[in-house]
């Protein structure tokens, strides 16, 4: 005769819901971490505020160089960019935009010069967010963001 027990459980009984739940917790968790690491998370709204941003803070800068009298840089990396004193002791953090790629069109390198004298020189940066590309324009005071022209 056999024992019935709480922990007893048939062979052909199959698997139990809580199971099943684990698995699919399991399975959710990293699917969406897998969605962040490939970018999946960031909308083109949400892209296109952060590029929106970016054109305040390099008009920001421009009109401060022209106040302060001291010249401002920017500086461009893989992933943000970030504004830099003529004569800065700290180094001021990365501004980073999710999703995004830098590149400079024409000759220019990564570090655009916001002069203090108003002589700031033009330049177009193409922003590549996935498919969507778009383009920050500075015509030497002001930023603005464009289409793919």
């Amino acid at each position: 005769m056999r024992a019935i027990g709480l922990n007893h459980r048939d062979a052909e009984a199959g698997v139990t819901l809580v199971e099943i739940l684990v698995v699919l917790s399991i399975i959710a968790i990293t699917t969406g971490a897998a969605m962040l690491r490939l970018g999946f998370g960031h909308s083109e709204d949400e892209t296109r505020a952060a590029v929106a941003a970016m054109a305040r803070t390099i008009t920001a800068a421009s009109d401060d160089a022209l106040q302060t009298g001291q010249d401002r840089v920017l500086q461009l990396g893989p992933k943000g960019y970030r504004v830099i004193a003529a004569n800065a002791t700290t180094e001021p953090v990365w501004q980073t935009v999710p999703g995004l790629s830098f590149q400079p069109v024409g000759d220019r390198n990564q570090a655009l010069r916001l002069s203090a004298d108003g002589a700031s020189p033009a330049f177009d940066l193409r922003l590549q967010a996935g498919s969507e590309a778009l383009f920050l324009h500075f015509d030497g005071l002001k930023a603005r963001v464009e289409a793919e022209p």
